[in-house]
């Protein structure tokens, strides 16, 4: 499931930087016009994907309930919300599948966020140099147009 997340997710990153390159915009940098397409785009995926999402996902319980009455019958006592709390909690954490999977993706969304932020902070302030260096990264990550590209 990361894995599938993880592409998605680069794909995504690299449609965003090839939107500016659509003929019908009249310039190829990331302008508030870009952003504010790349937000209707992305709550145009988001919407049908949320509603595949409630249509495949089975109903029902994913665990047996707990009984309620003990075998001569009595009710069995029901747990407070603060120990439900914690025991909803603690099955989190002791969960290392879980926790793994939160730490990469953590990993995962913190490294996108660094690039992003360096990215855009080059590529703005810094005039000439940061450019520079933006369109070095775009030829080394292998947009095949050579050494004057077009997402720079």
């Amino acid at each position: 499931m990361f894995s599938v997340m993880a592409v998605v997710g680069q794909a995504s990153g690299a449609l965003f930087y090839m939107l500016p390159l659509l003929p019908f915009f009249a310039t190829t940098e990331v302008t508030p016009e870009i952003l504010k397409i790349s937000v209707f785009l992305g709550i145009g995926f988001v919407v049908p994907g949320l509603f595949l999402a409630l249509k495949v996902v089975p109903n029902g319980p994913a665990h047996v309930p707990l009984a309620t009455l003990d075998a001569q019958g009595q009710p069995i006592a029901v747990l407070s919300l603060t120990q439900q709390v914690k025991g909803v909690l603690s099955g989190l954490v002791n969960n290392k599948p879980f926790v793994l999977y939160v730490l990469a993706f953590m990993c995962l969304g913190i490294g996108g966020g660094m690039w992003g932020g360096l990215f855009f902070y080059l590529r703005g302030h810094l005039s000439a140099v940061g450019r520079g260096v933006c369109r070095a990264v775009a030829v080394g990550h292998g947009d095949g147009r050579g050494g004057d590209s077009g997402l720079v």
